[in-house]
């Protein structure tokens, strides 16, 4: 994954947070995350796995492919 898609996943990961009620450590919790390791991911600087993704979408009511970044979308 591209430096650019993990800061985008990172980005949203955050966004999602900020309008859950959770704080970023209990959703790290949550995910089974070490707080390190998340603390890392969500500023781009390591990639979140499909498995994390999943988990933070179910943590902070989101649809899973809310996180993907635009190019994913496309269809050809």
């Amino acid at each position: 994954m591209s430096a650019a898609i993990a800061s985008e996943v990172a980005d949203r990961v955050a966004a999602a947070i900020v309008s859950s009620p959770y704080s970023k450590a209990q959703v790290a919790r949550l995910a089974g995350i070490a707080a390190t390791t998340f603390d890392r991911k969500i500023r781009g600087k390591s990639e979140f796995t499909l498995t994390e993704i999943v988990a933070i979408a179910r943590i902070t009511e989101r649809p899973a492919a809310w996180f993907l970044p635009a190019v994913f979308a496309e269809v050809a």
